[in-house]
C-alpha cells in the first residue's frame, strides 16, 4: 500500500493537468478580488482579508476544478490502459483504489487550504485590513474542509464508476447539477414543499460562504445549514465511495 501512495503520489505531481487546471482557481481569486476591491472603494471601504477567506472557495470555482480533475487523475489509467500493468505487479484492486482515494483527497484538501490562504495574502497585498474574526469563523472553515471531502468523495465515485474521462467530465460538471433541477423540478409538479437544493453540497458550501457586504461585516450560519453540513457530505461519501468501490472491484480490464 505505502508503494502504491507513493506512485500515485509521484504520478499526481508530474500531471500537467494538475497544475494547469487549479491555477485557474488563483486567476479566478485575483480577479474576483480585484473587482470587489474596485466595488469597495467606490463606497470608500475595504475587503476584509479575515472574513473574506470564507468565499474564496466559491469564488475560485473549487467546485468545477475539483470534479475537471478527479476525472482526469482517476480514469486515466483506464483511458491509457495502464491499469493493468499495475494489477500484473500484485497489488489487488481494493489496494489500488484506496490509494488512489486517498492521495487525491489529500491533494484535494491541499488546493483547498492554499485557496484560502493565497486568498487572505492577496485582499492583504491588495490593500485590504486584517479584521477580527467572528466567534464561528474557523468552525465555518472546518465545515467547508469538510464539504470539500463530501465533493471529492462525489467526484471520485462517479469517475471510477465511470472510469472514462469525458463521461466523468459530463457527470461531474453537469450531470449532477442536471439531477438536482430534475429532482427540483419533480417536488415542484407534484406539490411537495421539499428543497431539495439544500442536500446539493455545492449549495451547502455556498451557505458557509461569505459575500462581498459580509466581508466587511460577521458572519453567520443558520443551525438548518450546520446539520447538513455535518451529515449530508458523510453520506456523499459513503454512497458514492463505497458504490465505486463495488464498481471497481467487477470492473473487466
Amino acid at each position: 500500500m505505502i508503494n502504491l501512495l507513493k506512485f500515485e503520489f509521484r504520478k499526481l505531481w508530474q500531471s500537467k493537468s494538475f497544475y494547469i487546471v487549479f491555477s485557474i482557481g488563483f486567476i479566478s481569486i485575483i480577479m474576483y478580488m480585484l473587482l470587489a476591491k474596485i466595488m469597495f472603494e467606490i463606497f470608500h471601504a475595504s475587503l476584509n482579508a479575515t472574513v473574506s477567506m470564507l468565499s474564496v472557495l466559491v469564488i475560485s470555482n473549487f467546485v468545477s476544478l475539483l470534479g475537471i480533475y478527479l476525472a482526469i487523475f482517476v480514469c486515466s489509467d483506464y483511458s491509457q490502459h495502464t491499469i493493468k500493468n499495475i494489477y500484473a505487479r500484485g497489488y489487488n484492486r481494493s489496494a489500488v483504489y484506496f490509494s488512489k482515494y486517498l492521495i487525491s483527497l489529500f491533494v484535494s484538501l491541499l488546493v483547498a487550504i492554499l485557496y484560502i490562504a493565497f486568498g487572505f495574502l492577496f485582499v492583504l497585498i491588495s490593500g485590504g485590513y486584517v479584521g477580527s474574526m467572528p466567534a464561528n469563523m474557523w468552525g465555518d472553515l472546518a465545515l467547508q474542509l469538510w464539504v470539500v471531502v463530501g465533493l471529492h468523495g462525489l467526484f471520485f465515485g462517479i469517475s471510477m464508476m465511470v472510469g472514462k474521462v469525458a463521461g466523468s467530465l459530463a457527470l461531474n460538471l453537469i450531470g449532477v447539477s442536471v439531477l438536482f433541477g430534475l429532482a427540483t423540478l419533480f417536488f415542484q409538479i407534484i406539490k411537495v414543499d421539499f428543497n431539495v437544493m439544500n442536500y446539493s453540497l455545492e449549495t451547502i458550501l455556498g451557505g458557509l460562504s461569505g459575500d462581498l457586504s459580509q466581508m466587511m461585516s460577521t458572519v453567520g450560519i443558520e443551525h438548518s445549514t450546520l446539520i447538513r453540513a455535518l451529515v449530508v457530505p458523510l453520506a456523499y461519501v459513503i454512497i458514492f465511495v463505497g458504490g465505486g468501490w463495488l464498481v471497481n472491484r467487477r470492473r473487466d480490464v
